[in-house]
């Protein structure tokens, strides 16, 4: 037998699928051809889009967007409240108010256990056509331009704008309060610290080598500055 809970208040056209243990809140619009998988929960003046598929245990905050064709695979949540504090004179945090759900466009693929933020001073968007792996953060107020795609354990700080047709490999960090320009290719484990203006390909990451090496080559690091200082000083004795 299937068991859920629909609020009176909620619109769900008669094509509509809904699973066991499904919760619907209130004054949600379920539009045709959705497909809405055991346990997963839709809050209050959530509008969902023809023909989205939400897997098991898919979690939906209030107010949120999501467009058509979209599937949203399990375990994802979508709205949480974005990582945003005030520190106050007695150095405790205190919590914004997050006053932004998600808008997630058309034809979007999210995959399992993403979280993508709501924000208090502005909508996170995803694009058109946006294609997400598994394990991605989006933090609060964050923009990804259409047709992106970002691979696994991808994790992108508030406020960050990423444009179109970007590609980001797995386990990049994106730092928060920049852009990315269109067509941009971040290589995997890289670290973007400042914003990308001329589209290319971009990399950070160290390569793996045998212990021992990488001993040395940490230890030659370290001396790079030490380096540094005594050839400045010679230049400065010539």
């Amino acid at each position: 037998m299937t068991h859920h809970s629909i609020h009176p208040s909620a619109i769900i056209h008669p094509s509509a699928r809904i699973g066991s243990n499904v919760s619907i809140a209130a004054f949600a619009t379920i539009q045709e051809d959705v497909y809405i998988e055991s346990g997963s929960v839709v809050g209050r003046r959530v509008n969902i889009g023809k023909h989205t598929r939400l897997f098991p245990n898919v979690v939906v905050y209030p107010n949120t967007d999501i467009g058509h064709s979209c599937l949203i695979h399990s375990g994802t949540v979508i709205g949480s409240d974005g990582f945003e504090f005030d520190k106050s004179p007695n150095n405790e945090w205190s919590k914004k108010l997050q006053h932004y759900a998600p808008y997630i466009g058309d034809n979007v693929e999210i995959g399992a256990n993403c979280t993508i933020d709501g924000s208090s001073s502005s909508t996170t968007t995803i694009g058109d056509g946006v294609k997400i792996d598994n394990q991605v953060h989006i933090a609060h107020g964050v923009i990804i331009g259409d047709h992106t795609a970002i691979a696994g354990c991808v994790g992108i700080a508030g406020n960050a704008t990423i444009g179109k047709y970007c590609t980001i490999g797995g386990k990049a960090g994106i730092n928060g309060e920049i852009t990315i320009c269109d067509h941009t290719i971040i290589t995997a484990m890289s670290m973007v610290t400042k914003s990308i203006k001329t589209r290319g390909i971009y990399s950070s990451g160290i390569p793996v080598d045998q212990n021992r090496e990488w001993n040395t080559q940490l230890v030659r690091i370290k001396q790079l500055d030490t380096l540094y200082k005594r050839v400045s000083n010679l230049e400065k004795h010539k």
